[in-house]
This record gives structure tokens, sequence and C-alpha cells, in this order.
């Protein structure tokens, strides 16, 4: 009779199995939780850290100080156009924008704003939807938005035309070199591609086209080295240049190409295509803008923290 009695008991489904089974299930669940819980306490994920050190100092960049609460902000930025942004990139980014924005002030001052606060209407009046989802994160906050959103964003572009580009010290002795051979060559022009051989410069001949555009003859180049990036003839050239010019004159002015000024002497009109006319064109390379990016950052003390330790 108790045999019977304990196997019903052990065949038929009860609330109180049912009741054990959940608990167990409960337990098991509860142990992955805490598990879970004790890990992400010691190792927290980044958004979590930065939420709650959102004041703590992550890295100083000269007496600028770069702050969770920063970084979490460039994040969520980020997000609209990187679906996985990194605590280091925003890090990066906004260091690196600190630092060119340091680089720019202590050349052109104050004037360095109004030309940030130029990028900005530009930026508005494009008008993308990201952008307009990238400004609702700072709401009123102007500052932080110019900071945290806008430097690091235009600040690459403008390091390099408002910053390297118009250090004429920097480019002082390579410019004084150009200037001293354009000088020469105004005076003999004829003998442009003797005196880029003398110098040891590159020398290009082609054609430029209203119509066309500009074309190099690699076989006529004096040097083996490679056309320079950028190297480049607009019409706009062609209008302020060389249009009042006689065949065999140089351009009554260095050309300024970013990275390189030239020397351009117009050649002999095509009488097949009468708009289109010969060039001869010697190259100055300046000095490399990572030498002087390198040169301008060592003067901008930066130190990084993390959020573990310092500040």
């Amino acid at each position: 009779m108790c045999e019977l009695k304990a196997l019903t008991l052990l065949d038929a489904p009860s609330d109180n199995r049912r009741v054990l089974q959940s608990k167990k299930k409960l337990s098991i669940v509860l142990c992955i939780a805490v598990g879970f819980g004790i890990y992400f306490f010691f190792n927290p994920p980044i958004f979590s850290r930065l939420l709650w050190q959102p004041n703590k100092v992550v890295a100083t960049v000269g007496k600028s100080r770069v702050i969770g609460r920063d970084i979490l902000l460039r994040m969520r930025a980020m997000r609209i156009i990187d679906p996985n942004p990194t605590e280091q990139k925003a890090t990066d980014q906004l260091i690196r924008g600190y630092e060119f924005h340091q680089i720019l002030k202590q050349q052109k001052g104050e004037r360095i704003d109004q030309i940030l606060q130029l990028e900005i209407e530009k930026l508005d009046q494009s008008a993308t939807q990201d952008w307009k989802r990238a400004k609702r994160f700072f709401g009123n906050d102007a500052d932080s938005m110019k900071r945290i959103l806008v430097i690091p964003n235009v600040i690459d572009k403008l390091i390099f035309s408002e910053g390297y580009l118009k250090d004429a010290d920097f480019h002082a002795r390579e410019y004084a070199e150009a200037a001293a051979f354009h000088k020469q060559a105004s005076r003999e022009p004829h003998r442009l591609k003797n005196l880029a051989a003398q110098r040891k410069k590159d020398f290009f001949e082609g054609t430029f086209s209203d119509s066309k555009g500009l074309s190099w003859n690699p076989t006529k180049k004096l040097e083996t080295t490679k056309l320079p990036d950028g190297l480049l003839i607009t019409q706009q050239w062609n209008r302020d240049f060389f249009k009042e010019l006689k065949a065999g004159q140089i351009a009554p002015e260095l050309i300024d190409q970013g990275s390189l000024w030239l020397v351009v002497k117009k050649g002999g009109m095509d009488p097949k295509h009468p708009d289109t006319y010969a060039l001869e064109t010697v190259v100055f390379p300046k000095k490399p803008f990572l030498k002087w990016l390198e040169e301008n950052r060592a003067k901008i003390p930066t130190k990084r923290y993390g959020l573990t330790s310092g500040g």
C-alpha cells in the first residue's frame, strides 16, 4: 500500500514538484545575474563608468581638461555615424581637437574662434539630418557643442589651411629659395629647364587647354620623381596668370599649391587648337606638414589619465 502511494506521488505531477522546479530555475538565473553583477562591478562597461564618473579628468591638454562627460557626449554624437563608438576613439578625437585648437589659438589669437563660428554657420546651412541629431545632444549648451562636436569635426581641415599653410616663419627658408629662383627665371625664361637642373628641382612639361584642362607629358620630364599630389592647373590660373602672357614668359608670381610652390612658364600656342598652349613648370616643395605639426604639438603639454587613475 505504501509502495503504491509513493509510486503515485512520483508519477503524477503535483503543485509541489512544479514549485520546486520553478525555484531551481530561479536559483540558476539569480546565480548568473549575481555573477554578471560582480563582473561588471569590477569591469564596468564604458558608458556605465562614464555615467558614474562624469567629472573625472581623463586628460589635460595645456590648460584644458577632458572629463568623462565630454567623452560620453562625444560617443553619443559619434553613434549617429558609427554604430560602435569607443572610449579610445572619442578620447583621441577630443585630445587632438583640443591640441589643434590651442596651436591655432597661439598663432591667431581670438580670430580662430571667429573662424570656428563660420564653420558652425556652414554646418548649420547644410543642415543634414545627422548634424541636427548630433546637435540635439547638447541642447542650448553652445560651449560644449563647440568643444565636443564642432572642433573635433572641423579642426583637421583648419590646422592645415589656417595653421600650416599660413605659417610664414616655418616656410621662410623654402619660400626665399623659390622666390629667388622665380626672380632669376623671369630674367632668363629661355633657361628655365637648365636652371631647374642646376638646382636639382623637379621640372615638368605639359599643355593646358581652356576646354580640356591640364595634361602632362611624362616623357619630357627632367626628373623621374612622381608628379606631386595636388599639382593641378585650374581655369582660374588661366584667367589670372596666363591669358595676358606672351609665349615664353614666366607667370608674374609664384603659384601657391598648398604643399608646394610652382614657377610656371607659358609656352607657344598649338596652331591646330587655338585654346591650347604649352607649359613648363618647376616645383618647390614646402617643409612637410607632419614636421610642422610635430613642432607645434611639442608646445602643448598633454597628459592622459584614463578613468581609473589621476585627476
